[in-house]
């Protein structure tokens, strides 16, 4: 009752800050034509169910959330934004986040991804993110928000909150990795998430 209580006021604050703020989307090179995988920084994942939902694509979106109390907060948070939550991390129910994400991509789903989550090292890059394209044939969708004034907090992950009346700028760019060894592949999605990145 308590983590909804704080949900429900998280969620109002940030729907507030997010109406206030200007957005102006940029599309680096031709967005997936099928289902994908949209990969962020832990630390920049508020919001990305909205800028999900700008790409008027007709599909659901599924995140990788950990079972955590943090993560049980972040996942009501989602599900108010209209994104659906797969609960596990690398410490717990892993295998089965794994293989429930496998079935949603595998069904035309989207997928949510932090490859530094949920516990760090900050802007490194699991394996998970390459297993999951590659079994399911599935480009990545890098998602890369910069608001131009923000709070960011002093958490392991560099939380990263717009402040209200800011302009935020928001790049999407397609990594295809499918045919890409893994460590060429994790080199190639680091530089793209950082080439933008606050």
């Amino acid at each position: 009752m308590k983590n909804r209580f704080i949900s429900i006021i998280v969620y109002i604050i940030a729907q507030f800050i997010y109406l206030s703020t200007t957005k102006k989307y940029y599309y680096l090179n031709e967005l997936p034509k099928n289902n994908f995988i949209l990969t962020f920084w832990h630390g920049s994942l508020l919001f990305q169910p909205y800028f999900f939902h700008t790409l008027n694509i007709k599909k659901k979106l599924f995140g990788m959330i950990s079972r955590s109390k943090d993560g049980q907060i972040i996942a009501n948070i989602y599900s108010y934004m209209g994104a659906y939550s797969l609960r596990g991390s690398s410490s717990k129910g892993a295998s089965s986040v794994l293989r429930a994400s496998l079935r949603a991509l595998k069904n035309g789903h989207c997928i949510a991804y932090t490859p530094d989550g949920p516990r760090g090292p900050i802007f490194s890059i699991a394996n998970g993110l390459y297993a999951l394209s590659h079994k399911t044939n599935t480009n990545i969708l890098v998602s890369t928000v910069v608001p131009t004034r923000y709070w960011r907090l002093k958490s392991w992950d560099q939380f990263i909150i717009p402040k209200p009346f800011s302009d935020i700028q928001i790049y999407f760019e397609t990594l295809d990795i499918t045919n890409m060894n893994k460590d060429d592949a994790n080199s190639l999605i680091r530089e793209k998430m950082s080439k933008y990145a606050i």
